[in-house]
Parts: structure tokens; sequence; C-alpha cells
């Protein structure tokens, strides 16, 4: 008993949770709640005076706490509009300061700065009138404006909440995240990406990057399912013969081929049958080509093998439609199972999530009213939101009323379930997608290669770059968004994409050719 409560007392001493950076989701006020707090100081007290330019220095500037103790009145330079920030790492960077913080400091200096020799810009209003030894005192006064505007509910009540707030407000509003990274002196970009994670507007724009979806019925081949309209999504209506698809799928049917020529369109569905490759061949070409091989023409079997020679996943396109079409032929016949493998597999396909992250959704991280997946403590302990199509929320809410209708009790808290009401198991899911496979012919009985749940992921990744470089977007400047929304621990980990289809790297090379004859 004695040296067990020695293991304890020296496990409660030494031994921490680990938590990974920038792992959660920011917490932030609206501009509307910002001005709440700022107008409900009492500037005609001295002390109203200086947390009014606190909080404009924390809001409007967004300060650190720490940052806004240090300041001193040698620091701003009134002449050129600047003042000068002692930041982390004893970095000192020259920003410029707004007029209406510096008019709030100047009304704190004349009307409210109790007479001190000491140089700090912000005093203690009781004696002795020195400087904030730290920015806890900052943190407080904070806090005490957010109570005093009766602010509530956040995770996080201090002076950092008015930093958050900047930065989505004007991510929100346009700005790059490199420019937000300037303004709040980060010296990362992965530590500006994080506001990302809040841009619900900009995320959705990802899930919907196409045209409108249509209710009209699909035709008999599961094929045509996604042979129409480039767009995330699922097909809301159908009739008994039809089969519900994920209808628009990320990324069109039909591809320009830009080695033939710009009026040579190859297409996934509309080829001539001679031109098709059955897939077991084209799986084993991917395991006889050299490394060297990347095969240029166009075709789904060259961005195949491109993809395979390189080590890389499989990037398939419209043998997803007859993965769900197959998924909905699953025994028996009036079971949950086949819907549920169904809408699993087409949300992996939508919104690029890991299976893993799937088939962890609670009931409460489903919010079907405002469309939007919360993946909590994913990979390395990230969070973030996915928004979602409204096609596809129609699709779950139909999944959810045919769950809930076959469970008389749920067992199971998860959005998923098997037939009897308890969780999904990793082991089963991916035997039912070898079995689809093999099914759609895929992959050969018997066969250790080919694709997995995981390259629906990737191939969401791949078609989000060819839309963004086809429509002659900034894709350095999104390429944060799409990090963000896949849940990238780093920006440089989605860069991978950029090889994993030889038309990104076509499109990569054209812009580089064009800069540098712009430079010439």
């Amino acid at each position: 008993m004695h040296v067990h409560a020695q293991v304890l007392d020296y496990v409660g001493r030494y031994t921490s949770i680990r938590r990974w950076r920038l792992a959660g989701l920011p917490t932030f006020l609206p501009p509307q709640k910002v001005q709440l707090v700022l107008d409900a100081c009492h500037r005609t007290t001295a002390m109203g005076l200086r947390d009014y330019a606190v909080l404009m220095a924390l809001a409007k500037l967004g300060l650190r706490a720490s940052e806004v103790a240090a300041l001193s009145l040698d620091d701003i330079d009134w002449q050129s509009g600047s003042v000068l920030v002692h930041g982390k790492g004893r970095r000192q960077a020259m920003m410029p300061l707004r007029h209406d913080v510096g008019a709030a400091i100047v009304a704190y200096i004349r009307h409210g700065r109790p007479a001190s020799a000491c140089r700090r810009l912000f005093l203690r209003m009781l004696a002795p009138h020195v400087g904030f030894a730290s920015g806890c005192a900052i943190t407080m006064i904070a806090k005490e404006a957010l109570e005093r505007a009766g602010i509530h509910g956040y995770a996080h009540h201090g002076a950092h909440l008015f930093r958050h707030s900047l930065a989505t407000d004007l991510l929100r509003s346009g700005a790059s995240f490199a420019e937000i990274g300037q303004l709040l002196r980060h010296r990362s970009i992965d530590s500006t990406r994080i506001y990302a994670k809040l841009d619900i507007e900009k995320l959705r724009e990802l899930a919907c990057p196409g045209r409108e979806v249509s209710n009209e019925p699909s035709s008999n081949s599961a094929r045509a399912l996604c042979g129409h309209a480039p767009r995330i999504g699922i097909q809301v209506s159908w009739p008994r013969s039809t089969v519900l698809g994920f209808r628009h799928l990320h990324g069109g049917s039909r591809r320009r081929d830009h080695h033939h020529g710009a009026g040579n369109e190859v297409g996934d569905v509309d080829r001539p049958t001679s031109e098709l490759v059955h897939p077991p061949d084209r799986c084993a070409l991917l395991r006889s080509a050299p490394r060297s091989f990347r095969p240029d023409d166009g075709s789904a079997t060259s961005r195949r093998c491109a993809a395979g020679a390189a080590g890389q996943a499989l990037i398939y396109t419209d043998e997803i439609t007859a993965l769900l079409a197959a998924a909905l032929s699953l025994p028996p016949a009036n079971a949950l199972r086949r819907w549920t493998y169904h809408c699993l597999f087409g949300l992996i396909a939508v919104a690029g999530l890991r299976h893993s992250e799937a088939l962890d959704l609670r009931r409460d991280d489903v919010d079907l009213d405002q469309g939007i997946l919360t993946i909590r403590e994913t990979k390395f302990g990230k969070s973030r939101l996915v928004p979602l199509h409204a096609t596809t929320v129609a699709v779950l809410s139909d999944y959810a009323a045919r769950r809930d209708a076959h469970l008389v009790a749920p067992r199971s808290p998860y959005f998923f379930v098997a037939e009897q009401g308890g969780r999904l198991l990793h082991q089963y899911v991916h035997r039912v997608f070898w079995q689809l496979s093999r099914q759609i012919g895929l992959r050969q009985r018997g066969q250790r290669n080919g694709p997995r749940v995981h390259d629906l992921r990737h191939r969401f990744a791949v078609q989000a770059l060819t839309n963004w470089y086809r429509a002659g977007e900034d894709v350095e400047r999104e390429l944060p968004v799409l990090s963000t929304f896949l849940g990238h621990a780093n920006v440089r980990d989605t860069y991978w994409y950029l090889s994993a289809a030889p038309e990104l790297m076509t499109h990569a090379a054209r812009l580089l050719d064009e800069r540098w004859e712009v430079r010439a």
C-alpha cells in the first residue's frame, strides 16, 4: 500500500495529459458583441477611460495581454502614427496605430492617467501608481468588461478572446492568411490557419463548388448518377426503382486533356467501351509500372498509373457511383445495413473525412439544422467544423429517420450504427469496402493491392485543387482553407496532393511558366 501510494503520488506530480498545439476550436465574439463590450465602459471615470483604451488595443490592434501591459509612453510615435509592440520571444514589431485607438489612448492620458514617474502607458489606479507586473491584470480587465456587458457562455473569457475575434472578422471580410498573420505577428501560417475553422461560409464553398443539385430521376445506369454536375451532394428524391446516390460528387465527369490539345475532352462516363481498361487490368498496371513511369494521356487509366507509380493513393472517379450503388444491394433486403454503408462511404467521399472520423461521429456532432459536422479530438487531438451541402444534409436526415425507425431503443450514441444499434467497427467497414470493390470489379478476389476507403478522402482533396486551378484561383492563398477542411496538422501536409495527379502538376507547371514569362 505504501509503494502504491508513492507511485500514485509520482504520477500525479510528474505526468500530464498530452495536449496538441492548435487542436481546439478558437472562441470568438461577433463584431456586434465586441462593440457592446466597448460601449459598456464608463468613460466618465478615470478607470473607465483606462479600461476602454485597453480594450481598444485588444480588439482593434489584436495585441496580446502581455503586449498591452508592456506598452510604454516611449513606444508610441505620434507623428508617424505607429506603436512599437514588444511581442513573444523578445521580438519587437512596429505597427500602425489606428485613429480610434489613438484617440482612446489620448483621452486616457489627458483625463485618466495618474501622475507618475513610471513610463508605462497603463498604470494602476491605486497607489503605488506603477505599471502592471504582467498581462494577468489586462486579462482581469477584459473579464470584468465581458461581465459588465452581460456576455456569458463562451469557453474562454479573457483578453485573447478579442484577438481571436479580430482575426475571425478579418478572415470573413476577405483578408488573406498572410495579411492576418502579419497583423498578429505569427511566425508560422499554421498559427493563423486555426481561424479558418470558424469561417463556415468559406469552408462551405468546398462542399458546393458547382451548380445546384437537381432532383430529377436518374437513369438505369449507376454511372449516370455522377455524370452531369461537378458538385458535392446527394440526390434528394428518388423513385422506388431508382438507386439512391451521392449524385453530384466532387468534380465533373469530363476532363480536359491538356496533353492532346484544348479540344480533346476525356470523359469518365462517355468514353467508348473500347477505350476503357478493365479495372483489375488497371491495378495490374499499377503493380508493374516503374516508379519513373508517368503516363500523361489524360485518361482515368493514366491517372491511376501515375499515382500508383509514385507510391501514392489511387484516385478514382466514376467507380465511386458504382460503389455506392452496390452498397444498396447488401443483404438483407429490409435491413439498415445497406443504408448505413451507402451513407457512410458517400459522406466520406463528399466531405473528405477520415473513415475513423466518420465512424466516431456522435448524434450530437451532426447538426442537421445548420448542416455542420463537428469533428472532435481526431488525429493529433484536433477538432474542426465541416459544413455540408444541403443535399448531403437531406440524405443524412433520411438515414437518421430510417435508423431511429429501425431501432426501438438506441443502444449507441454514434450516428452510424450497426444492425442491432451497436457501434460500427473498423475491420467490418474495411471488409465491406473490399467486398463491394470486388463486386464492381475494382479489386480481384485475393488481391492485396487496390482501392482503400481512405482514397475517397484523397480524391476529394485532389479534385478541390484541380477545380481551383481550372478556375484560375490563387491556390497558394486557398490552400490553408483546404488544409483546415481536411484537418491537417500543417499546411505542408496538404502540398502533398499537388503531386497526386498529373493534371495538378500540369497546372502548376503552366502557372510557373507564366510567372517566369512575366518576370522576363
